[in-house]
């Protein structure tokens, strides 16, 4: 007998290849093998992926809700055929449960701290927004106090020197001159 395990494949009329059954080799029995092969044609026609080596059974599905589908599915033929199976969660299912659970919390941090940073940004929006205004009204409190600081010079020097220009001034300068008085 060969160490080296010989899979025997068919592909269906959609052009899907799937595993049928393989050669025993050291560590598998002849009736294994033989319930092996029944359970995959069986499986076959329910269109469940389903990939074995030797004792190991391992389900396969686009989306987690879809492989849970199809292993009830499996198992519900199992039992009918009165096959008792023994479900094990692999290692490497943990570690990825791990990883995933790991991944999700950090996109809920990385959520948070995205949601901390943009709080803080529309705070300093704020804060900025406040300090233009301020600017603004600071501006035009100055430039109003510049206005009427020019109107009380040209005032004064217009009071100063009004008498001895008095024959010069237009009629507008004139009334302006009454306005001052």
């Amino acid at each position: 007998m060969s160490n080296r395990v010989q899979w025997s494949t068919r592909t269906s009329i959609y052009g899907k290849t799937g595993f049928t059954s393989f050669k025993p080799c050291a560590s598998t029995s002849q009736d294994f093998t033989k319930v092996l092969a029944l359970v995959s044609a069986l499986v076959y026609c329910y269109f469940i992926p389903l990939h074995y080596h030797l004792d190991d059974w391992l389900v396969s599905a686009p989306s987690e809700a879809s492989c849970i589908e199809n292993t009830r599915a499996l198992l519900l033929l199992c039992t009918r055929l009165g096959i008792q199976l023994l479900e094990v969660m692999a290692e490497e299912s943990k570690l990825d449960q791990l990883v995933a659970g790991a991944r999700r919390r950090r996109q809920l941090d990385h959520r948070q701290l995205v949601e901390h940073l943009l709080q803080e940004r529309r705070v300093l929006r704020a804060k900025l927004m406040n300090q233009h205004q301020l600017h603004n009204q600071e501006e035009l409190a100055y430039n109003q106090l510049r206005k009427s600081i020019l109107e009380e010079e040209e005032k004064q020097l217009l009071l100063k020197y009004a008498p001895h220009l008095m024959p010069y001034f237009s009629p507008e300068l004139h009334a302006r001159l009454r306005q001052l008085l």
